[in-house]
C-alpha cells in the first residue's frame, strides 16, 4: 500500500466511526401546559382544568377533527369559551386556543364547558361526534 491509499482508508476509518459515534437519541420534549391530545377521537385529559384566559394547545395525532364547545347558561359568561366555535384542528399541528369564561365561577368547581369531537373527511365533519370532554374554568 503506498501513503495515499493509507491516508484514504484511515479516512474512510475516521468518518465511520464518526457517524456511528454521532448517533444520539431523539429526545421528545414534553407537550406544552395544558394541552390536549386527541387521538382514535377520544381527547386526554378528558377533563382540563384552567384558568380564564389560559391558554389550551389542541393536538390531534392521527386524523383531522372538528372541535365543537356546547352552548351553556353559565352565570354572567359567555356561553362558549372559544373563538371561533367549533373550529379544526388538523393532524400533527397544535391549535392553541385561548379559554375565556366568566370571572365568577362559582364555589371550588369551577365552570365546565363541554365540547364534542368530530371527525372530518376532507372539509366535512362526518357525524355523529364521537366524545365529549370538558374544558373546566377554576375560578
Amino acid at each position: 500500500m503506498n501513503a495515499s491509499q493509507v491516508c484514504s482508508c484511515m479516512l474512510l476509518c475516521f468518518l465511520s466511526a464518526s457517524i456511528v459515534g454521532c448517533e444520539k437519541q431523539r429526545v421528545v420534549p414534553p407537550p406544552p401546559p395544558n394541552q390536549v391530545t386527541i387521538t382514535a377521537c377520544k381527547a386526554e385529559p378528558d377533563e382540563r382544568r384552567v384558568h380564564d384566559n389560559d391558554v389550551v394547545p389542541f393536538l390531534a395525532t392521527d386524523d383531522n377533527y372538528q372541535v365543537t364547545f356546547l352552548p351553556t347558561t353559565t352565570p354572567s359568561g359567555p356561553t362558549v369559551p372559544v373563538s371561533p366555535n367549533p373550529f379544526v384542528v388538523q393532524k400533527g399541528i397544535s391549535i392553541p386556543k385561548t379559554i375565556h369564561g366568566p370571572s365568577n365561577c362559582a364555589g371550588g368547581q369551577g365552570c365546565p364547558y363541554k365540547y364534542s369531537l368530530t371527525r372530518m373527511q376532507g372539509t366535512m365533519p362526518q357525524p355523529p361526534p364521537c366524545a365529549d370532554p370538558t374544558i373546566r374554568i377554576l375560578p
